[in-house]
């Protein structure tokens, strides 16, 4: 998990967005976006769906999944 909270955070401020601003815009509470960045909790399919669009980027980056290579 520790490799998803530090992405979000970093992705979160690259948009110069407050966590609660981010909360709002998902319609999740504020806490809920705490526990993702401290690593208490991740997203369900659907929070990490909105944050992706939210965030402009693709789950492989926020999740820190590296792409396959075959």
């Amino acid at each position: 998990m520790i490799e998803f909270s530090k992405n979000l955070i970093n992705i979160r401020n690259s948009y110069n967005m407050t966590k609660r601003t981010l909360a709002d815009k998902l319609n999740v509470s504020l806490s809920t976006i705490e526990n993702w960045e401290n690593d208490k909790s991740l997203p369900s399919l659907i929070n990490l769906y909105k944050l992706c669009k939210q965030l402009n980027c693709s789950s492989d980056k926020i999740l820190g999944v590296d792409s396959f290579k075959g």
